[in-house]
């Protein structure tokens, strides 16, 4: 979301939850779908990317539910 904010771009929230799970290939042909053909699909990604280490830096990455469990079992 911020990265399209950066592009101004206006993604709907249902639109960004449906990336959600997505093959990257599958997401990339979603954003041109969504955005157009002038959608400069290169600088989404790096700004996508600046962001998403900013993020990881400033908060981590939190550890989904169960998954020490999930761990522990195939131990």
């Amino acid at each position: 979301m911020k990265a399209a904010k950066v592009m101004n771009l206006d993604f709907s929230e249902a639109f960004f939850r449906s990336l959600s799970g997505l093959q990257p290939a599958d997401v990339e042909l979603a954003l041109r779908e969504y955005c157009g053909v002038e959608f400069d699909l290169n600088e989404f990604n790096r700004s996508s990317a600046q962001h998403w280490r900013s993020h990881v830096q400033a908060n981590g990455i939190e550890t989904k539910h169960g998954f020490p469990e999930l761990l522990e079992f195939f131990d």
